[in-house]
């Protein structure tokens, strides 16, 4: 499977928006598409020209600009592992089904057969909505980020992302969660078998966003 990335970069306001699926990646592009005034798009935000057209798929292309473009900031938002699964098996077998058949699961399985089926997968060949987090975010050993956020801390964190756009001339507008999945308490989704599955996969994640007490 190639990998690709669908990382934003508006390179007037020289700012990169880390994208990663079940993490406020649509909210996101609506809040950057309102400031920009764009028109809507017939199909979906994620297919509006004007995101296709500034999508970066490579790691290797942003490491480069970080080193062309000092003062470049590249923003990300991360979620609770445990959480974006279980949104993401709401969303992706139930909501709005999208096939995925390297787990070879069927649509509209039970959590517990999709987690399995995801923790046997490895990054490289998994889907971009299931996979982990840091996978996006790292060149080599070098974490691309400049600044990152909790989605669970988003609302003090979006207004610290509007005054770092706005310093760059890109007034954001107050987010709006939209494209919820309906999940609302992670944990009545798992076991302790599952739960402890799901960390052993996500380990790099959690140790690298969340500690203990988040989770």
């Amino acid at each position: 499977m190639k990998v690709v990335h669908n990382h934003i970069y508006l390179k007037k306001e020289r700012i990169i928006f880390c994208c990663l699926p079940k993490v406020a990646n649509t909210s996101i592009k609506f809040a950057i598409s309102e400031a920009k005034k764009l028109k809507k798009h017939p199909v979906n935000i994620h297919q509006h020209p004007y995101f296709q057209n500034r999508t970066l798929h490579s790691l290797a292309a942003i490491h480069s600009l970080r080193q062309k473009v000092p003062d470049l900031l590249m923003i990300a938002i991360v979620r609770n592992p445990f959480a974006r699964l279980a949104s993401c098996w709401r969303s992706k077998m139930w909501k709005s089904p999208l096939r995925m058949p390297e787990l070879n699961v069927p649509l509209r399985c039970s959590f517990e057969k999709f987690a399995k089926a995801v923790c046997k997968q490895k990054d490289i060949n998994s889907n971009m909505h299931y996979r982990s987090q840091h996978f996006g975010m790292f060149f080599k050993d070098k974490f691309l980020p400049t600044h990152w956020y909790r989605l669970e801390n988003l609302t003090p964190a979006w207004k610290e992302i509007q005054s770092l756009s706005a310093s760059r001339g890109l007034i954001l507008p107050d987010i709006k969660h939209t494209n919820r999945s309906g999940v609302k308490n992670w944990r009545n989704h798992y076991t302790q078998e599952i739960y402890q599955s799901v960390r052993k996969r996500f380990q790099r994640d959690l140790n690298l966003f969340y500690p203990i007490a988040f989770c």
